[in-house]
């Protein structure tokens, strides 16, 4: 069976941590479930998941990995911890005609993917989504149900130990300087 994600590009210094080991991350290198990825500062890794869809992370980013099984050819499923920094999640063209269930765990907030371009970040202050194309779901456990995000430009933000705010539409020039973490 195909790796469920593998790794595009580095931009050091990365690393990959499975089990107790930890080493530097390569391009290349197959990502299995449980996995730990994390970036230094002025860092960035590229990961490619096996339904095709990209997973850019920017400096001082750590994610826990998460794959319940592969068939690219039909069907995805995985999730992603994001732990700390940021990271844009993007559907290629190809990938989007498959079907997936990716859940992104951002801090406290927890977004279902449906075919998208996304952005996110979690800090200790903070916890952000930005839906720049498509269509996901954010869940957060001080709200009862799920916010349907599917106006493009739009983003979700909730303080650490607070309720979030309204979804807001998001300037242009804030998503270049938010992108630019990841790109």
């Amino acid at each position: 069976a195909p790796a469920p994600a593998v790794v595009d590009a580095v931009q050091s210094p990365a690393f990959l941590t499975r089990g107790n080991v930890t080493r530097p991350l390569q391009p290349g290198q197959n990502l299995r479930n449980g996995d730990l990825i994390s970036t230094g500062e002025g860092a960035k890794a590229y990961l490619k998941l096996a339904e095709g869809s990209m997973v850019k992370l920017g400096a001082s980013a750590k994610i826990n990995f998460y794959s319940s099984g592969t068939r690219p050819d039909t069907f995805y499923r995985g999730a992603l911890d994001v732990l700390t920094g940021a990271f844009r999640f993007t559907t290629g063209l190809l990938a989007r005609t498959r079907q997936r269930d990716v859940r992104i765990r951002v801090g406290t907030a927890t977004v279902g993917i449906r075919g998208t371009d996304v952005w996110g970040r979690s800090t200790a202050e903070k916890d952000l989504v930005c839906l720049i194309e498509g269509h996901v779901q954010v869940r957060h456990p001080s709200l009862d149900d799920a916010v349907d995000m599917s106006e493009a430009m739009t983003f979700f933000v909730a303080d650490k130990g607070a309720a979030p705010a309204p979804v807001a539409p998001v300037d242009p020039a804030q998503l270049k300087e938010w992108a630019s973490e990841t790109d």
